[in-house]
């Protein structure tokens, strides 16, 4: 798209010190835009909020642990507290909201699109899901215009090696590099869609630039599904040729498996390739093989 529509735009950004955030704040920097980086962890994040034209909402907690008390103050009140800064101070920026694919739990069939029920497997999805419920209540009571993406696993090179950690797909792609063995576990026919980062990123410019914003929900995937099996296999083989390094593939049936990971998930993107002309432009070879150049070029 033509990021001149950022230049001079005073954009809020959460998360923008984490994984895609810093990403999208590298840039929405590039294009000429105004930014501020919101930090949830100040008595008063939203204080300044009425000088912002575009919020993007990507903070969240995902520690891996159970923490519902934080994690409902970063993925829900966060999203409440904002939507009431704006309404109390009467202003209406465009509001960008990271969500999630594990909304819809474990479907039946896939491709999932928005139609598909929502099935909340975790502590995440659940204030995931109340956050929504605040952003389409507050655009039909007080018309603040939103937009939600949930977005399929993101994976791929992000800002430092550390925030690029946050993803299992890398992990798994830097024990490779490393040649240590790659796991599989029962979950190993499972199918999942896996989004490469830069294209989640044109994904957020892309929504923050749509005029007329509902508080609707967009799935936002690759929509292109693979087994854990072949995408382990894929890896272990790309590392191979690249390195001449090989990496075992063990399976391991005995360590427990949540429910959530028993899932399958493949997106069907189609109503947000409509509204913004979006669509992945890297497919999961290409997205697997910049991720091992990357992971070979940095220190470990």
């Amino acid at each position: 798209m033509d990021l001149n529509f950022y230049k001079d735009k005073k954009i809020f950004i959460t998360g923008a010190t984490g994984f895609i955030g810093s990403m999208l704040t590298k840039r929405l920097t590039e294009a000429g835009a105004d930014i501020t980086r919101v930090d949830l962890r100040r008595p008063e994040p939203w204080a300044n909020i009425e000088k912002s034209e575009i919020i993007f909402h990507l903070a969240a907690h995902e520690s891996g642990n159970f923490e519902p008390e934080e994690d409902l103050q970063v993925n829900a009140l966060s999203v409440l507290y904002m939507l009431e800064a704006c309404r109390r101070k009467q202003v209406s920026p465009k509001i960008v909201f990271a969500s999630s694919s594990n909304l819809v739990g474990a479907p039946d069939t896939i491709p999932v699109d928005e139609s598909f029920k929502d099935n909340p497997l975790t502590i995440f999805a659940v204030h995931k899901l109340l956050a929504e419920g605040y952003l389409k209540l507050y655009f039909q009571d007080f018309d603040i215009p939103s937009i939600i993406l949930r977005l399929a696993n993101v994976y791929g090179p992000s800002t430092d090696t550390a925030l690029s950690l946050h993803s299992t797909l890398n992990k798994m792609i830097q024990n490779a590099v490393l040649g240590q063995s790659l796991k599989l576990f029962v979950n190993k026919d499972k199918i999942r869609d896996f989004l490469y980062i830069e294209d989640a990123v044109e994904a957020f410019v892309a929504a923050g630039a749509v005029s007329d914003l509902k508080g609707e929900v967009y799935i936002v995937g690759s929509e292109e599904g693979q087994s854990f099996k072949n995408i382990v296999e894929l890896v272990a083989e790309l590392v191979l040729k690249t390195t001449k390094q090989k990496a075992d593939v063990i399976l391991d049936e005995k360590t427990p498996i949540k429910p959530v990971e028993m899932r399958n998930f493949v997106a069907d993107s189609s109503k947000f390739k409509k509204l913004t002309d979006w669509k992945a432009e890297t497919n999961l070879k290409s997205g697997l093989e910049k991720t091992i150049s990357y992971f070979l070029n940095v220190k470990l």
